[in-house]
């Protein structure tokens, strides 16, 4: 047990954060707040000695991830033991022995921690209660949660770096941290995703129409005008998911099929595809071989949660989406840039990157498989290129950044609008506040857009753009269907409540936005 002289309490902070408009000391400070954190965590390390680290979606994933590829300075953690908190009722009994690190990078009622530790006590068995079990650890709090929050008869959290910070200083905190996860790169760089990396040798204009020749790729740029693009993949005949590898009922309509392109230092960028179907909820699922190979056992049988499955699912879709664009980057700009594999943890101390950070989401995955895969996928991409005709780039709307940011906030404020007029709903019913997650689907956000006349491809960037803003967060959530069956949907709703009270606080002065006649 850690005596309570032993712990980083941090201090009391009662003053804002002044307004940075510096670039250079802008960089600095993202440098200096990297370390902090990296020196918080690093320190909860050696002197709890946990022998897992579960971290709080999603930002605190991302976050995680940023302060130990820097290593400036080191962690000495492994992905192996790090497990996201989405994901912690798969491993289940496996935990109650477990000596547990809980990490969030902020705080401020304490929700979703409370959330975090009911699920691993009403699940795992983990005594929450015992200081010997588990230990939580916030790098910055909110002053409504300085003298903590009980769940169950103890306190959390049980150390911080700074606490009692005021709304406005809570706020600019959670936009420092935001700002350092977009100079890294962004914050779709997480555990959640899969990702392939290129140099660009060439023309970054003869890039964008390659990734458009079956796609439509639109770009927006994020801290330090850095480009982002998000390619969007419709549903027609050369864009089908392998459905014989999916789970028997899985559903397509109205889903995302993308990849984000994130621009990296170095004119470096990370291809993300990304591919979440409509899994039927409570089905047992029988994957092929080479899908189990892939997965583990965890995805299979009745055991398997709904959770494990989605993202198994995800995982084989994504796949797919990952030979989409290869095969139009080959096809239509071999020269432009140089393609990048990930490789073995141990092997790209020197350089290179690998992707053992996908375990903290898919606990068994077998990543040199997965490795593997992705190679095969390369080669038969640039093989079958060679092979294509030659077409005409696909057009995208024209919309400059000032115009992306203005429909971006109008979808924040419509999704926030909807979602209360649900609540108000079922209160006037007389039924309970709905619980955590409660979103909306993309068939519904679609709806939205619709409204406005806005193209599929312009609110899947909007997505892409509010999340890389920390403004709109993802969750996984049964769904009814018309039918009375339940599907395993991704939803999406403002992120938090500093965010979604912004957003109340503007639409109650300004109005929602008009989508005209």
């Amino acid at each position: 047990m850690i005596a309570t002289e032993d712990c980083i309490w941090g201090v009391q902070d009662k003053q804002d954060a002044e307004t940075i408009t510096d670039n250079s000391r802008i960089k600095a400070d993202d440098v200096s707040l990297r370390r902090s954190i990296a020196s918080f965590l690093q320190s909860q390390i050696q002197s709890w000695n946990p022998d897992l680290v579960i971290v709080v979606e999603r930002k605190g994933t991302a976050v995680l991830r940023a302060v130990m590829e820097a290593q400036d300075p080191p962690i000495a953690w492994e992905w192996k033991d790090v497990v996201s908190s989405k994901v912690v009722t798969e491993l289940k009994s496996e935990l109650r022995k477990k000596r547990i690190l809980v990490f969030d990078d902020m705080m401020k009622r304490g929700a979703h921690l409370a959330e975090l530790l009911r699920d691993l006590r009403d699940e795992c068995g983990v005594d929450i209660t015992s200081p010997e079990c588990i230990r939580v650890a916030v790098f910055a709090v909110h002053e409504e949660s300085s003298r903590g929050r009980e769940i169950e008869g103890t306190l959390i959290p049980h150390a911080w770096y700074r606490r009692g910070l005021t709304t406005s200083s809570y706020t600019s905190m959670r936009t420092a941290i935001v700002r350092m996860l977009q100079r890294c790169g962004s914050l779709m760089l997480d555990t959640e995703h899969m990702e392939v990396r290129l140099k660009l040798t060439g023309s970054f204009d003869q890039f964008v129409q390659a990734l458009r020749r079956t796609g439509r790729a639109m770009i927006f740029n994020s801290a330090e005008s850095r480009e982002n693009i998000t390619v969007l993949y419709e549903d027609d005949e050369i864009h089908r998911l392998p459905l014989d590898d999916l789970p028997k009922g899985t559903t397509t309509d109205n889903i995302v099929k993308k990849c984000r392109v994130v621009g990296r230092p170095g004119n470096e960028f990370a291809l993300i595809p990304i591919c979440f179907p409509k899994i039927p909820a409570n089905q047992a699922w029988e994957p092929p071989p080479e899908v189990v190979k892939l997965l583990g056992d965890s995805v299979r049988g009745e055991k398997a949660t709904d959770i494990a499955r989605f993202y198994g699912a995800g995982m084989r879709a994504a796949l797919r989406v990952l030979r989409w664009v290869l095969k139009d980057l080959y096809a239509a700009a071999p020269h432009e840039f140089t393609l990048s594999l990930p490789g073995h943890s141990c092997d790209v101390a020197g350089g290179g990157y690998h992707l053992e950070h996908l375990k903290v989401m898919y606990p068994t995955l077998d990543v040199d498989f997965l490795n593997k895969w992705i190679a095969k996928i390369e080669r038969e991409a640039q093989s079958e290129a060679s092979r294509l005709h030659k077409v005409e780039p696909l057009s995208v709307p024209l919309l400059t950044d000032n115009e992306l940011n203005e429909r971006a906030l109008w979808l924040l404020q419509e999704i926030a609008a909807s979602l209360d007029r649900k609540r108000i709903a079922l209160y006037w019913k007389g039924k309970p506040e709905p619980k955590h997650p409660f979103g909306l689907t993309a068939s519904e956000i679609f709806e939205i857009a619709q409204r406005f006349r806005w193209e599929k491809v312009t609110t899947s960037t909007l997505f892409d753009l509010l999340i890389d803003e920390a403004t709109l967060v993802t969750h996984v959530q049964p769904v009814a269907r018309e039918d009375g069956n339940m599907t395993i949907e991704r939803t999406f709703e403002p992120d938090g409540e500093i965010v979604s009270e912004a957003i109340r606080r503007y639409t109650t002065q300004w109005g929602l936005p008009d989508a005209g006649p």
